[in-house]
């Protein structure tokens, strides 16, 4: 024995809308799980980024370190042997004897 059921239209309609509502929930869900998947991806992108910034300007500030210090070097023998050179003839004469 099989059992028929007849559907009015009206009914018929609502079991439509009612398929095309629990479809359009899953793509729903699907979305916000793919556009929460991304959001996650560009925050971990977000923070390479800014590290990798932050290693870089660590690095551009080591190098304008050492410029300055090789400056300073060099400002200081050029100092040295200015004085060395100021001192009087003889005094050199001695150094270059010893």
């Amino acid at each position: 024995m099989s059992v028929r059921i007849n559907l009015n239209p009206t009914a018929h309609n609502v079991l439509t809308m009612e398929d095309s509502i629990v479809n359009l929930r899953r793509i729903g869900v699907f979305q916000k799980n793919s556009l929460e998947r991304n959001l996650n991806f560009m925050r971990i992108a977000h923070e390479n980024v800014l590290s990798r910034e932050s290693v870089i300007r660590e690095a551009d500030t080591a190098t304008k370190m050492v410029k300055i210090t090789r400056n300073q070097i060099l400002m200081n023998s050029q100092v040295a042997m200015l004085a060395r050179a100021s001192k009087p003839p003889m005094v050199m004469l001695h150094l270059f004897n010893q």
